[in-house]
């Protein structure tokens, strides 16, 4: 068995990609996309799924593969894919706070489908074959991760929102736009 130091190592083959296993995946991403224990999953969303050829697979994940192993070399996938999360702790940096992770796995199908890749853990007990770390791209910020600050503003962060604002008239001048009429509506409830 070779091993894999990055998955542009892979090649693919060209097969269908159902609706039930871009669900899976999706599921995977918000399983898996962020620390669970200090963050808040603001969104998480699928860039590719993409079948490893059974030559990659039997190459770089033999030990995982039948006849010794539990998986066929047709059962293997790379997904790619964001996630957006920011700390549970209130810090009033609202968007600047947002943890953009672009990552990659190597997954067998059946685990993935059946939920087992998110049992317990980081890293080999997801049954995971690989993982890979990506650049996060500076780029605006989805709309799906703005709605979630809005909610976090309204609701779990209400409080501090009021505090930190202190009866300054100028608070909302240096709030992103997408952002201002969720901060108004707490900083107007809570006179």
């Amino acid at each position: 068995m070779t091993t894999l130091k990055s998955v542009s190592q892979l090649q693919y083959r060209t097969t269908t990609i159902t609706q039930g296993l871009r669900e899976a995946a999706l599921e995977a991403a918000t399983q898996c996309g962020y620390d669970r224990t200090d963050e808040t999953l603001l969104h998480s969303a699928i860039d590719r799924i993409r079948w490893v050829t059974p030559q990659c697979a039997q190459t770089f994940f033999s030990d995982s593969l039948v006849p010794e192993g539990e998986w066929s070399a047709n059962e293997i996938i790379q997904i790619d894919w964001h996630t957006w999360a920011i700390a549970k702790e209130f810090d009033a940096r609202y968007e600047e706070s947002v943890v953009e992770r672009v990552e990659s796995i190597v997954v067998a199908v059946p685990p993935l489908l059946s939920g087992e890749i998110f049992s317990y853990g980081l890293g080999p007990e997801y049954d995971w074959l690989h993982w890979e770390e990506g650049k996060a791209i500076e780029q605006e910020l989805p709309t799906e991760v703005f709605e979630a600050l809005q909610e976090l503003i309204a609701r779990e962060w209400r409080s501090q929102v009021i505090e930190v604002a202190g009866g300054d008239d100028d608070y909302l001048s240096g709030i992103h736009p997408r952002l201002q009429a969720a901060v108004a509506a707490v900083l107007c409830e809570g006179e």
